[in-house]
């Protein structure tokens, strides 16, 4: 496996983690911008890996964060500062 293809897939999955974290830990969106930013650096390392592997990653993020957005209201409808 290329080291492009597994950082980018690494990568992702870092910021899967620190969206489930978010969903948890009231952070004030800093562990949402996190995610974001470790989120297009994987995108990145997908892209240069090959296109259609960056496509399938841009994907995953556009349509896979707001399932976890949703899933983390479902599971805490009433959030507090």
């Amino acid at each position: 496996m290329d080291a492009q293809l597994l950082w980018g897939l690494i990568l992702l999955g870092i910021a899967l983690v620190i969206v489930g974290v978010e969903i948890f830990v009231p952070s004030a969106g800093v562990l949402g911008l996190t995610a974001r930013v470790v989120a297009m650096a994987g995108g990145g390392r997908l892209y240069k890996y090959d296109t259609p592997w960056g496509v399938a990653g841009t994907g995953l993020v556009l349509f896979g964060g707001p399932v976890l957005a949703r899933l983390g209201l479902r599971i805490f409808p009433q959030t507090t500062s």
